[in-house]
């Protein structure tokens, strides 16, 4: 049937003798979880670059917004001034 395993003693303790299969196995099985480990520590970092981009546009947008909220407050503030500015002569930009 299957071959028997010879068992000899190290160090105090018994150690088993792997046969040819036994440590192929063991191999392929080893390395198929370091590729495991190492494609989930690839979608790890790519996750994590793809929430850092996430967060710089969240941030880029938040101070964009503060630019717009800034630039409306000192517009809706020039707007009476801008009124005055209406009996005046038309805009160039207008005419474009």
């Amino acid at each position: 049937m299957g071959k028997k395993r010879q068992v000899t003693k190290y160090k105090g303790r018994k150690r088993k003798r792997l046969t040819a299969d036994e440590i192929v196995t063991a191999a392929l099985r080893q390395q198929m979880i370091a590729e495991g480990r190492r494609t989930a520590e690839e979608e790890a970092i790519k996750a994590f670059l793809e929430y850092e981009k996430a967060q710089k546009a969240i941030e880029k947008e938040a101070k964009e917004e503060e630019v717009r909220e800034m630039v409306g407050d000192s517009v809706s503030e020039e707007k009476p001034s801008d009124e005055k500015q209406t009996e005046g002569p038309p805009n160039t930009e207008d005419e474009k």
